[in-house]
């Protein structure tokens, strides 16, 4: 939902085709193709992410799983019946990325076939219908994708010829289908209003930004609080429009802040902007109101990724080292206690080393070095997905 995708809604899944195959071959080697969903190759993950009450995640072997909240039929199981511990979607384990926007969940296969499920009410799933769906229904059936990103009631994805596509909600221009294009409820993909030079895509709660090959920024939808990063004004920006700076790498909008990485790596900067009412912005006590453009964070340089989620986010340096900001409500900043806000980068407890963090409402979902996935935050709904329903303020491992 919030998370950057690569990154997802929004999250860093750099190297992930990599990552799945090395993965994969590994847990063959030490389990047999035909381990059980309960063996250790099953507690390996290679994509997390977490959305509106409810997460979903790809396993090592190529199974995809969902847990929390299923009104909408948003855990794709075939059912509407939640779940507080992972829940498999389907028998198939050829899927290599998955997504969650509010109440629904996109994800791709290996063959680059993307599939959506959950609520539809506004045409997010881009089957052509507003049908809720409790199992994968196949977007664009013959297209080629590369990637999938979900917003809270839209979605867009790049195609293998590097064009991006959006559908869903376009009440606030989020689609970037250009002036009057699209209409309000867009049911179908349908292309993005720019050339097809696209690489990385971040939808966050009705705006949404992308990275192009030639690594600038290009941010569009709603801009409350300045979280298109262009300035104050416009209210909606109905087309891709270039953000100030070069040079980019990572970027993941939340609702109404977003954050990036540029250069990353050993010379990685920091940057934020949007609103900092719950100090998501990470900018220090003496920050005061929004940013209308990326202001830079006052840390050393050395940031390789970053997730912005609804009122915070988190951050991940080069030593492996996660950092956590903004509201902390529900223990959102990893330190083990909950309330009050976190103005700027703290360190989150642990010898884990990091390689991957996705923000979502309230709760937060990471791996680590050995392919382990920890949550953390809030679990009303059962979104941490292990066992209970009790908001967690340090990581917990998964099944």
């Amino acid at each position: 939902m919030t998370r950057e995708p690569s990154n997802r809604r929004t999250s860093v899944r750099a190297s992930l085709g990599a990552l799945l195959a090395g993965l994969l071959i590994a847990s063959l080697l030490a389990a047999g193709a035909s381990a059980s969903p309960g063996a250790a190759a099953g507690t390996q993950w290679v994509d997390l992410a977490p959305g509106g009450g409810f997460s979903c995640g790809v396993r090592s072997n190529g199974s995809l799983w969902c847990w929390g909240d299923n009104s909408f039929g948003q855990l794709g199981n075939g059912t509407t019946t939640p779940s507080d511990v992972p829940v498999q979607v389907g028998v198939d384990t050829d899927w290599s990325q998955v997504d969650t926007g509010t109440d629904h969940a996109c994800a791709l296969r290996t063959d680059h076939e993307l599939w959506c499920w959950g609520s539809n009410g506004v045409g997010e799933l881009g089957d052509g219908t507003k049908t809720d769906s409790s199992v994968p229904v196949q977007v664009e059936r013959g297209a080629s994708w590369a990637n999938v990103v979900t917003g809270r009631q839209f979605s867009c994805a790049i195609a293998l010829d590097k064009a991006a596509w959006c559908w869903g909600q376009n009440d606030a221009q989020q689609l970037g289908l250009g002036p009057g294009g699209g209409g309000i409820i867009v049911p179908d993909p349908t292309r993005v209003d720019a050339p097809k030079r696209w690489s990385v895509l971040s939808a966050g709660w009705a705006s949404t930004c992308g990275l192009r090959t030639n690594a600038t920024m290009w941010c569009w939808g709603w801009n409350a609080h300045g979280v298109v990063g262009i300035g104050k004004d416009p209210r909606y920006v109905a087309s891709p429009t270039r953000v100030r700076g070069r040079n980019w790498s990572v970027v993941s909008v939340g609702v109404d802040s977003a954050c990036a990485v540029k250069r990353a790596g050993a010379s990685g900067s920091l940057w934020c902007w949007g609103s900092n009412a719950t100090a998501a912005l990470g900018l220090g006590p003496d920050a005061g109101g929004a940013k209308h453009f990326p202001t830079r964070l006052s840390t050393p340089a050395g940031w390789e990724s970053v997730s912005a989620g609804d009122y915070g986010a988190c951050a991940i340096d080069v030593s492996q080292h996660m950092w956590c900001w903004g509201n902390n409500s529900h223990g959102q900043d990893g330190r083990g206690r909950l309330g009050g806000l976190e103005r700027k980068p703290r360190l989150v407890p642990g010898d884990q080393e990091w390689t991957s963090v996705s923000t979502g409402e309230d709760d937060v979902f990471a791996t680590s070095a050995n392919a382990r996935a920890w949550a953390w935050g809030r679990n009303d709904t059962g979104q941490l997905g292990i066992g209970s329903e009790i908001d967690q303020s340090s990581p917990q491992q998964l099944p």
